[in-house]
């Protein structure tokens, strides 16, 4: 039961921290750069399998550190990709100023 558990923890965290990081790879290859859309769904993947990984009790404390970590990290990078597509989020262009009156 303690494998499966392992196991259960494991393979989405590592699997998710990987799809995270697989769009650092420098390379045009189609199956590398699709993993630079799903951002979100990936931080909301990541969100519910940290919160799985701070409630298993039976696996040893060093693996789900590792784990939170490795989680930890992946969100900290999704998150600094989405922050720009926020709606508070500065454009970094200005604003055109209008002015009532005669503009000549």
């Amino acid at each position: 039961m303690r494998v499966l558990l392992t196991l259960f923890l494991c393979l989405p965290a590592v699997g998710l921290a990987l799809a995270t990081f697989l769009a650092l790879w420098p390379t045009n290859l189609w199956w590398v750069r699709m993993t630079d859309f799903p951002r979100l769904q990936y931080g909301i993947g990541l969100c519910a399998t940290l919160l799985v990984v701070a409630l298993a009790r039976p696996v040893s404390g060093r693996l789900r550190m590792g784990l939170a970590g490795l989680i930890l990290v992946a969100l900290a990078y999704n998150a600094v990709k989405l922050v720009p597509y926020l709606p508070r989020a500065t454009s970094g262009t200005r604003s055109p100023v209008i002015r009532s009156g005669n503009s000549r």
